[in-house]
This record gives structure tokens, sequence and C-alpha cells, in this order.
């Protein structure tokens, strides 16, 4: 992880240092100044998708996730971490769901 610079994948590492598995997207860093992709429950698991923070060397953590998933910082996740992790992975973003639901309004008030 050392290794990689902002959005770089394991696919720009030298040779003797690229892991032999993975798909494109694992092993891989977020970019600081573009839109992160889609994340998984597995957002803590460099191996499993693009999920090494674009600066630091190391996986997000629950509250980046659920800041990445637009969460507000005081929302208080319960459970393990791998069900912090799990419920921020599986969400429809917070913001998703308050333009859905705006559209949703707008839309009823036409018909009405």
């Amino acid at each position: 992880m050392e290794a990689l610079k902002d959005g770089e994948s394991k696919d720009d590492l030298p040779e003797n240092l690229r892991p032999k598995t993975g798909y494109k997207n694992t092993y891989a860093k977020l970019w600081w100044k573009k839109p992160a992709t889609t994340i998984t429950r597995n957002f803590a698991c460099p191996s499993s998708s693009r999920c090494i923070h674009p600066r630091d060397s190391r996986a997000m953590t629950i509250r980046e996730g659920a800041r990445l998933q637009s969460f507000p910082d005081d929302y208080i996740f319960y459970g393990s971490d791998s069900m912090k992790r799990l419920e921020i992975g599986n969400a429809v973003p917070p913001l998703l769901s308050k333009a859905i639901a705006k559209q949703i309004y707008i839309a009823l008030e036409l018909i009405s």
C-alpha cells in the first residue's frame, strides 16, 4: 500500500511488489480529488475493492466509509465493526434518499 500513489492500483506497482491475484480494482487507492467508487461492506479490506485511503497507506475507517455514503458525522452505528460496515455498505446513501424523496413529492404534487 505504501508504494501506491493517489488513485493507483496493483497494476501500477513494480512486478516484484504486485499481488499475483485480484481483480482490477483490488489493492487500489481512492483518488483524492475525484469521486469515490461504490463501496461495499468489505471496504475495510484492500483486497476486495478500491478502498485504500488516497493519502495514507491503510483501508478506510468505518467513519470514512460512512462519510462517503453521506451519513452525517453524528450518526451512530451500533453493533460489531463488521455489522457497521455491512450497514454502511448496503445503505442507500442518505443524500440520495433525500433527493429521491424530493422528486417523488414533486411528482405527487403534480398529480393532485
